[in-house]
C-alpha cells in the first residue's frame, strides 16, 4: 500500500481548510508524483484537495472516494498558531474541539484499503503512529511534504522518491 498526503492547496484564510482546492502548482506536483506510483486502485478522501490529488494519480486507474479518509476534524476558521497546535495534537495531546485521536485512527484504518490511499497529514500521521510504523509522530508530521508518498509494505515504512 502507498499512502499519499495530498498536494499543496491554495490556502484561503476566510474559507475552511475542508474546502481548499489545488492550484496549478498543486496539480502539477500531483501529476509528477503519479508517475512514481505503482498500483491499480486509488482510494481518496473526498475533500477537494485530496480528491484533486487523487484524480491526477488515478489517470488510467480506478478511483474511489471515502469520507473516512478526511482530515482530523478541528475548529474552523483561520488559526495563526495552527502548526504549533497541530504538532501538539499529533504528539498525543487532546485539544478541545479537535476530533479524538482514537476516532481518526479507527476511521482511517477502516478505509485505508487499496493500492494507493490519498489522505491528509494529521489523519495519516495518527494512523501510522497507531500501527507502530512511525515512532515520533510530531517529527513525522512536521517533515511531511505536499504531496508526499509513503510505502507501507511488510511492516516497513519508506518514502517513495
Amino acid at each position: 500500500m502507498i499512502l499519499v498526503r495530498h498536494a499543496m492547496p491554495e490556502v484561503v484564510p476566510g474559507a475552511p481548510p475542508t474546502e481548499w482546492e489545488l492550484g496549478a502548482d498543486g496539480l502539477a506536483a500531483a501529476r509528477a508524483l503519479a508517475a512514481r506510483l505503482d498500483g491499480d486502485q486509488v482510494v481518496s478522501s473526498d475533500e477537494p484537495k485530496a480528491r484533486q490529488t487523487a484524480a491526477e494519480i488515478a489517470v488510467g486507474r480506478d478511483l474511489r472516494l471515502d469520507a473516512r479518509l478526511r482530515e482530523a476534524e478541528r475548529p474552523g476558521g483561520w488559526d495563526p498558531d495552527y502548526r504549533a497546535r497541530a504538532a501538539r495534537y499529533v504528539g498525543g495531546e487532546a485539544l478541545a474541539g479537535w476530533e479524538p485521536h482514537a476516532a481518526v485512527i479507527a476511521r482511517v484504518g477502516a478505509a485505508a484499503r487499496g493500492d494507493i490511499v490519498v489522505t491528509h497529514g494529521l489523519a495519516l500521521t495518527l494512523w501510522l503512529a497507531s500501527t507502530g510504523l512511525v515512532g515520533d509522530a510530531t517529527r513525522f508530521w512536521e517533515e511531511l511534504r505536499f504531496p508526499d508518498a509513503w510505502s507501507a509494505l511488510a511492516g516497513e515504512l519508506r518514502r517513495v522518491h
